[in-house]
């Protein structure tokens, strides 16, 4: 019978820790951009909302995005 030992604890220095580092970090960037905050606030929206101020969920994403964008 053999033995085997699955629990691979990494210690120290890691090239995949790095990247990973730098990929959490790109993705706090991105998604610190007013844009993309913007965007989340429409998100979490209802519908509900929209009608009561008379646009619809459409018109609003257009209106965030028409000056960036031509659409």
């Amino acid at each position: 019978m053999a033995l085997a030992n699955t629990n691979h604890v990494e210690h120290g220095f890691s090239v995949t820790s790095i990247f990973a580092g730098i990929g959490r970090a790109m993705v706090r960037i991105a998604e610190a951009q007013p844009l993309v905050i913007e965007m989340e606030k429409l998100n979490k929206t209802s519908d509900e909302d929209f009608t009561a101020r008379g646009t619809t969920r459409d018109k609003a994403i257009q209106k965030l995005f028409q000056s960036r964008f031509y659409i």
